[in-house]
């Protein structure tokens, strides 16, 4: 899966990409992987491999991957997810910037082998979501949006202080 999810973002059409790949002390090492496609990485496309040297678990592998990155935007991709779009980061991008009060993109997602999607949500302006109508009606009742699914303005979370409001080991 790994290798599948790496490939997706590899495939997108917007440049630079920062691949942070946090090993969380798996079984089996993730660096043979790493630098098979880290040959592969042309202009604007760097991946930054890191080995945890004890099982930090998924939220704080999360953290340290959030600590490594130096991007203007990030994406949570989990290792079992992948972008089908190759113009998921362009189009969400260009969403975000086209409004300065906009933090994130919300992309929706597809189910493996099932036509179900995650978002079943339809607005008159699709481009544009009211946050605080999407949070107070459907966010966590009728929807769940994947996480591998947001685009968020990273420097946006950094000037609001984001590790305040993360969970200290």
């Amino acid at each position: 899966y790994t290798r599948k999810t790496i490939h997706s973002v590899m495939s997108q059409t917007y440049r630079p990409i920062e691949i942070i790949l946090s090993d969380d002390n798996s079984p089996t090492s993730l660096k043979p992987l790493a630098d098979e496609k880290k040959a592969q990485c042309g202009p604007g496309l760097d991946i930054k491999y890191f080995r945890q040297k004890e099982n930090l678990n998924y939220y704080w592998n999360l953290q340290f991957c959030m600590k490594e990155a130096t991007g203007q935007y990030l994406v949570l991709l989990d290792h079992d997810d992948w972008l089908i779009d190759c113009d998921f980061f362009s189009d969400a991008i260009k969403a975000i910037e086209d409004r300065t009060d906009c933090y994130l993109s919300i992309a929706n997602t597809f189910i493996e082998r099932s036509p179900q999607t995650i978002l079943n949500v339809h607005y008159d302006r699709w481009h544009y979501v009211d946050g605080p109508a999407l949070i107070k009606n459907y966010l966590f009742t009728t929807i769940h949006p994947s996480r591998s699914a947001v685009m968020l303005r990273f420097d946006k979370l950094k000037e609001l202080g984001y590790e305040k409001f993360l969970v200290e080991k």
